[in-house]
């Protein structure tokens, strides 16, 4: 694997008082947590409420993990704009997701499906479930979305075993 220093993913920091204010919105109510989900819906149902479905299987993976309260944080890639252009529109903004990150003091992202990946920075060549490497100094493992854990439930139980593993193999 090449050095952390060779898989950066290009991105602008950027204080939070800079950023715009629905994202300062969500970042008062987020707490800090070194382990780090972010998915593309996560954005929607962090500020216009939770996905039934998608929240049962969230919390079934945290919940199978066993980690300490305080481990977790949710951090989107998308926020929907809210200026009246721009109204429901959703938009990525990998400047403050990698923002966030550092601010939210994450050591490992969680980034759940392709579009997701794609959207923080990772090419599409590299996006692969059950995938892990260092970029921006953080571990990135990628696993399926929720739509293919749906396809096939055993996905589930795959995705705990690959972050448990992970937390054996790099110590946390």
């Amino acid at each position: 694997m090449p050095p952390a220093a060779a898989l950066s993913i290009s991105f602008t920091r950027t204080a939070p008082e800079d950023w715009p204010a629905p994202w300062q919105k969500l970042r008062a109510r987020v707490k800090r947590g070194w382990l780090c989900w972010t998915y593309w819906e996560l954005g929607q149902d962090l500020c216009r409420g939770a996905d039934p479905e998608r929240l049962r299987v969230l919390a079934q993976i945290v919940a199978s993990l066993h980690r300490p309260a305080g481990t977790n944080t949710f951090w989107p890639c998308t926020l929907a704009a809210l200026t009246d252009g721009e109204q429901g529109r959703t938009a990525f903004r990998r400047d403050l997701f990698w923002s966030g990150v550092r601010e939210l003091g994450v050591r490992m992202v969680v980034s759940m499906g392709d579009q997701a990946s794609i959207a923080i920075g990772l090419p599409k060549e590299a996006v692969q479930p059950l995938h892990w490497d260092i970029r921006n100094g953080v571990i990135l493992c990628t696993v399926w979305d929720f739509v293919r854990i749906a396809e096939q439930p055993s996905r589930l139980d795959d995705v705990v075993v690959f972050l448990n593993n992970m937390f054996r193999l790099l110590r946390l």
